[in-house]
């Protein structure tokens, strides 16, 4: 779903062979953001599916009266393995969006608040890059994902970039 005013924005999944008939997706993931970019990897025995979000802090004019509050806090990049049957998914980054002036003061609209964005990109000897985009932190960066840290990746230890790091 790609709505800033929405608290969750769920991630569905759909078998294949059920596309012929009446497929019924099921719910699998819930963000707080929109995907903005999406790709799969192999890492030995495991495929992995990877979303980033992007963090919008603007309202949006296709919204419901009274419905502008602007969930999204970071923009993130999620994945999920078969290993779990993409049922476990692991938080692999969260990044602060950048200040602008647009955010601290009212200039009528005229300058528009930037959102940030996660760029995702993979191979499948390298692992995983992530290109976060109008971030505080790493902003224009590219932080490397090996195949191990993948494969090490934990749902309750947040994965450790400063390594990576170019």
């Amino acid at each position: 779903m790609d709505s800033v005013y929405e608290a969750e924005k769920p991630i569905f999944r759909v078998d294949r062979s059920a596309f012929g008939g009446r497929p019924e997706p099921k719910r699998v993931h819930d963000l707080d953001s929109s995907v903005y970019y999406a790709t799969t990897l192999e890492t030995g025995d495991a495929h992995w599916i990877v979303f980033s979000t992007a963090m919008e802090p603007g309202s949006d004019s296709t919204a419901p009266q009274g419905a502008q509050t602007s969930y999204s806090e970071r923009a993130r990049v999620v994945a999920a393995s078969s290993a779990t049957d993409y049922s476990e998914w692991i938080e692999l980054a969260a990044f602060q969006k950048r200040p602008v002036p647009a955010d601290t003061v009212d200039l009528g609209g005229v300058v528009p608040s930037a959102n940030a964005y996660v760029f995702l990109a993979s191979d499948p000897d390298r692992g995983l890059v992530l290109n976060p985009y109008n971030t505080a932190q790493f902003d224009g960066a590219l932080l490397r994902v090996t195949p191990s840290m993948l494969d090490r990746a934990s749902p309750t230890e947040p994965t450790d970039f400063t390594v990576q790091y170019r």
